[in-house]
């Protein structure tokens, strides 16, 4: 098997000799024929025997590991993919700086060695580019952004795309980013350090989404030369290697298997983003001045509900609430959270904006007169020039199997009025499977194996299977057969000699990936 991953690692990788490649090899062979957890494991150990770097040391790796390979005087973009001189590192919008991928605030770590200086994630951009991602998570879909001040001028077009909670990276770096997203999970697992988690969502408890958008890009964007030499140029610098980069069907292997560190499948038990122009399912509670109310208001064709105790002529004084109208079943969920953007505006005075969850509100009467949990603590909140800002995931886990409402408070006095704004308010969690617990698809398997011109999948034929799919070690997708029928062959045409990985997921939500050998 170690020939077989050889062999197809010097072809993937003709820029080094084999000597080199030799070495990758025996820096990987702890982790070979494992899976799952397991596998997490293995790499972590070797991977976290690193160099620890300090953040000026990071700068100057930089200049190293993502030199432009057309220009030695200057450093390939991240995310623009232009190219800037290596003294032109500063703060001036058109200058380059360091970006973290996982982004800091979502991992609660800053600059100081460690997951603030690695330069597996750590990779220079502009900064207005890197001002602009700040910390969204990543994900498809938004508006084109644009850099009017491109060093050097020109169009500024970066082909990255953006809304308010998520960035989207130009086509040629998806696979990168998603690889550098990958390592940081397996990297950090906690036992003195951050323990960092790719899920579908991000929070500033070390969660950072969107894992199953990242396991797409890695498929759509394959490893290339120049990342995997920079892969190498980086484990010159703090001694460990990025082994998404080296062995892409790890991912497969981790996250598709019954190592998955992160979570798919969440049902989305609320949405409010008020783009009816209304309140929509919220409803608002005045306890003092009912003259002045939360309202739908929009700013560049984007909707959300603001409240203000500033009327134009003078401030006043105001206690009201945005509630949801109808309560939340969370009974049957777990790993349940809510989150939503808010975005602020200071005029002085002194204004409170609180969040907190009840399960015996009875949705019509002064909330005042009920029990609620103030939440705010775990929220991340705008601080002023109508910044919107993600509030992270906040905990609803202890609401589990109650039916919930949610209370955003605005409280100000009549001598000075702060505005708040919030938006894309949402409750998500996990549906609980009893057949996740006792999942029969790890009793599958593949018959022939080895395989010649084509194969099955024999399993229990109580259980539904939706999808098989076959990847190459690369990570490629080579074939997808939907609504499989136990027993049933699946033809190998078009399928070359070699070792494949072969995913297969149940209508009930589990996945298994087992091995597959064609000869």
């Amino acid at each position: 098997m170690k020939n077989i991953y050889l062999l197809i690692f010097l072809f993937l990788m003709p820029g080094l000799n084999l000597s080199s490649q030799t070495d990758i090899e025996q820096y990987y062979a702890p982790a070979q024929g494992k899976t799952g957890t397991e596998l997490r494991q293995v790499l972590h150990a070797i991977i976290s025997n690193n160099t620890q770097l300090t953040y000026s040391q990071a700068r100057d790796s930089l200049k190293v590991s993502d030199e432009d390979p057309n220009n030695s005087e200057n450093v390939l973009l991240l995310y623009s993919g232009w190219s800037y001189p290596k003294n032109n590192f500063g703060p001036a919008v058109t200058e380059w700086n360091r970006e973290h991928t996982w982004a800091k605030s979502m991992g609660g770590f800053g600059t100081e060695p460690g997951p603030g200086t690695d330069i597996h994630h750590l990779r220079p951009t502009d900064v207005s580019v890197n001002s602009a991602r700040g910390n969204l998570y990543f994900d498809d879909g938004g508006n084109p952004y644009r850099d009017g001040t491109r060093y050097g001028g020109g169009s500024g077009a970066t082909g990255c795309f953006y809304d308010s909670d998520s960035w989207e990276p130009r086509d040629a770096v998806k696979g990168d980013v998603a690889r550098m997203m990958f390592y940081m999970d397996v990297r950090y697992e906690g036992g003195g350090e951050i323990d960092l988690i790719l899920d579908e969502y991000s929070s500033s408890t070390g969660r950072h989404g969107k894992l199953s958008t990242l396991l797409q890009w890695h498929i759509d964007d394959p490893v290339d030369q120049w990342e995997l030499d920079r892969n190498e140029r980086v484990f010159v610098s703090q001694g460990n290697r990025n082994p998404f980069i080296n062995h892409p069907e790890f991912v497969a292997l981790i996250w598709d298997g019954s190592g998955n560190h992160g979570g798919n499948d969440y049902t989305e038990l609320f949405k409010e983003d008020f783009e009816t122009r209304t309140l929509g399912k919220m409803t608002q509670f005045s306890v003092v001045d009912e003259a002045y109310t939360w309202y739908a208001d929009s700013y560049s064709n984007n909707w959300f509900a603001k409240m203000s105790g500033f009327t134009g002529s003078g401030n006043v004084a105001n206690e009201d609430w945005l509630i949801n109208q109808t309560a939340v079943n969370l009974n049957g969920y777990e790993d349940l959270f809510l989150s939503f953007i808010s975005s602020m505006n200071i005029f002085g005075g002194n204004t409170s904006f609180t969040i907190h969850i009840s399960s015996d509100y009875d949705g019509t009467s002064n909330p005042n007169g009920f029990t609620w949990t103030d939440v705010t603590s775990q929220a991340t909140l705008s601080t002023d020039n109508y910044d919107r800002v993600p509030s992270g995931a906040i905990d609803l886990m202890p609401w589990a199997n109650e039916s919930v409402y949610v209370g955003f408070k605005f409280v100000n006095t009549a001598n000075g009025s702060n505005t708040w704004q919030v938006d894309d308010i949402k409750i998500m969690g996990k549906a609980i499977s009893s057949s996740l617990t006792n999942n029969a698809l790890h009793d599958v398997c593949l018959y022939p194996n080895p395989a010649k011109s084509r194969f099955s999948v024999l399993y229990d034929g109580a259980m539904a299977i939706e999808q098989v799919r076959i990847f190459n070690l690369s990570g490629l997708l080579q074939k997808t057969v939907s609504s499989y029928q136990n027993n049933s062959a699946i033809n190998l045409s078009g399928v070359a000699k070699g070792v494949y990985l072969v995913q297969i997921k149940g209508k009930d939500g589990s996945c298994v990936v087992k091995k597959l050998v064609v000869n």
